[in-house]
């Protein structure tokens, strides 16, 4: 009898680029829909690709940074952005939730799962 994964290493990165991929698609269809009809105002067309687009750049960065940085910091960096650019009034908040959110993640990819992540400059 075989145990494991039978696709490998590999269909974890294919497999999450196909949600992200799926999410941005989504993301682009929901930005032609009005708003709720509470609020009486529909969202502009223009507004949810401008922040799929800044997403897209900053997941470009993070892929630039992955290497020569490392996982925690080039992700630390990428989430941090991120959430900035959706939470703009509380920069101090969205710090910390980055931070502790790219350590736990990475405690669980690299230590509980054994997944081998970019060290760069900082790692445990």
């Amino acid at each position: 009898m075989e145990y494991g994964d039978p696709l490998g290493p590999k269909a974890f990165p294919f497999l999450l680029g196909s949600l992200f991929a799926l999410a941005a698609v989504l993301l682009l269809f929901e930005s032609g829909r009005p708003q709720a009809a509470a609020t009486g105002t529909a969202i502009r067309g223009s507004a949810r690709p401008g922040a799929v687009s800044a997403v897209v750049v900053g997941t470009a960065l993070f892929f630039a940074l992955l290497e020569p940085m490392g996982y925690l910091i080039a992700f630390t960096i990428y989430l941090f952005l991120v959430m900035l650019w959706l939470h703009r009034k509380s920069p101090f908040t969205c710090l910390f939730v980055a931070f502790v959110f790219s350590i736990g993640s990475y405690a669980l990819f690299a230590k509980a799962l054994g997944v081998s992540l970019a060290k760069g400059l900082v790692y445990f």
